[in-house]
């Protein structure tokens, strides 16, 4: 995979046939899943499997979490040295991490999300406060129809989203309100008045290579 800069406000990993991209979207950082034929056939086109529901700027539990802050690190490179009979080249990568940092309303969101061959792993946080129902939510806008196979969540024949249980964590579930709408929710918590806790979640999105 290759990882690009395309602009300040628009980075992008690209594998063979599937790009992530993160755009900056009038105050946060939003993210794009797409199938990409570009550079494999003539008049190559992307077709996007999952775009990242934002809300609005005055919402104060957003349908996603919110980031402000977006930082791309490079863990493993694949390199002549490292991969002496590969025709890789020095800029593709192995493994790389964005890790991103935001706030919205009384939330403080972090999040890592991890890039490897086939594979997308969201690893996320978000700092809530007490006396007030609060819910795990990351939302996608879905413009190819998502069918359930088998209790996995498929999406354009190829991409399929799976929850990650986490230890002493709400448990998150892969819901499909509408044909063109995907949401990953836990149940809403409440905590005690004057207290606060970092609750997480996590999931991935993976195709074959």
């Amino acid at each position: 995979m290759r990882y690009a800069q395309l602009s300040p406000t628009i980075h992008q990993i690209a594998w063979t046939g599937v790009v992530l991209r993160f755009e900056y979207r009038f105050d946060r950082w939003a993210h794009v899943i797409s199938q990409s034929s570009a550079g494999e056939e003539p008049g190559g086109a992307e077709v996007v499997w999952l775009s990242s529901g934002e809300g609005a700027a005055e919402n104060a539990t957003p349908p996603s979490p919110a980031f402000q802050d977006l930082r791309w690190e490079p863990l493993e490179v694949a390199t002549a040295e490292s991969s002496p009979d590969s025709t890789a080249s020095a800029d593709e990568i192995s493994v790389g991490e964005f890790q991103l940092f935001g706030q919205c309303g009384r939330q403080v969101y972090s999040a890592a999300i991890r890039c490897t061959a086939g594979r997308i792993d969201f690893d996320l946080c978000v700092r809530v406060r007490g006396g007030e129902p609060f819910q795990l939510l990351s939302s996608y806008d879905c413009p190819v129809l998502a069918i359930n196979e088998n209790g996995v969540t498929l999406i354009g024949g190829r991409l399929q989203v799976e929850t990650i249980s986490l230890p002493n964590e709400p448990v998150l579930t892969c819901q499909c309100p509408s044909p063109d709408r995907i949401v990953l929710a836990a149940e809403p918590v409440v905590l005690p008045v004057k207290k606060s806790q970092t609750l997480r979640w996590a999931y991935r999105l993976s195709w074959d290579v």
